[in-house]
């Protein structure tokens, strides 16, 4: 399951790559990348490194459900408690952002940051339900989101990118995550 997991989640953040690149050119597909990388700093420099290392404390929570609970409530909380005034600033600064880190020649980033700075608050916010699935025994439920956020994803990327470049991109990963985010979060409870 973690090996199809991580396939899945590989796919999942390189169809977008794939689809710009098909159907745009090198340099829609350079802005969308630079705007994703920008703006999803908070989750893989804060909450990838926080969640590999809570994974031990749930571990040993696991015959105590409430618990766990308890624990992931209160962790998911800080993380998006921290993350959310960095995301929203990105959001909010954007231009400025853009102007002084990197010039006005990167303007075209600028209308894609705040939509993936919400995408990655999202991001941060599901990011440990994948700690809890490992330690409930129950793998096959991020498998089943993968599938789910590719089959979705995809074809919105097919339709929505020829017309809109990576702007469209974005609007379309954080449409369909938020659509499936609530599901993850339903489970987990």
């Amino acid at each position: 399951w973690l090996l199809l997991n991580n396939l899945l989640i590989f796919f999942n953040h390189k169809v977008t790559d794939l689809v710009i690149g098909r159907q745009m050119n090198a340099s829609e597909l350079g802005y969308y990348s630079l705007a994703y990388e920008i703006s999803n700093l908070p989750t893989t420099e804060l909450v990838f490194p926080l969640s590999r290392a809570v994974f031990p404390g749930y571990a040993k929570l696991k015959n105590d459900l409430e618990a766990l609970k308890n624990s992931f409530l209160k962790f998911t909380s800080l993380i998006v408690y921290v993350a959310s005034p960095i995301c929203f600033g990105m959001a909010a600064t954007s231009e400025e952002l853009i102007s002084i880190l990197l010039g006005d020649k990167w303007a075209a980033v600028v209308p894609m940051i705040p939509l993936l700075a919400f995408y990655g608050l999202l991001r941060c916010a599901v990011q440990n339900t994948g700690s809890i699935y490992l330690v409930l025994n129950k793998p096959q439920f991020p498998v089943v989101f993968s599938v789910a956020r590719l089959v979705l994803l995809t074809p919105t990327l097919v339709f929505i990118v020829p017309e809109y470049g990576g702007y469209g991109a974005s609007v379309a990963i954080l449409a369909v995550t938020g659509f499936i985010m609530p599901f993850a979060f339903v489970v987990v409870g």
